[in-house]
């Protein structure tokens, strides 16, 4: 997907949840794009049409990716999208291993 269909489809959700939604900014756009990259637009727009029919509320990044792991480097995630636990403790404790965590 590209950036500018993540963008879209942002304005897509806001539109049908105008109460539960925040304003669209460029780093939400891009956080949402590197969460669902790889994903097609068409697909994702199905979705987001087939949740409005049947929640109160807007879809997380997770509710899109129907429990797929996402396929990219994130800081404090291992290769297969897990939370790497040893780099939040470190980060969140302080301890000497946060400088290296950021």
């Amino acid at each position: 997907m590209k950036i500018s269909e993540t963008a879209q489809l942002l304005d897509f959700i806001c539109e049908a949840w105008p109460r539960q939604t925040k304003e669209i900014t460029e780093k939400t756009v891009k956080v949402w794009h590197e969460m669902l990259a790889d994903k097609d637009f068409d697909v994702l727009k199905r979705k987001v049409v087939r949740h409005a029919a049947t929640s109160d509320f807007p879809p997380s990044i997770a509710d899109l990716r129907d429990g797929q792991h996402v396929p990219v480097n994130i800081p404090g995630r291992t290769k297969d999208g897990y939370v790497d636990w040893d780099y939040t403790d470190a980060a969140h404790e302080g301890g000497a291993d946060a400088d290296d965590a950021q």
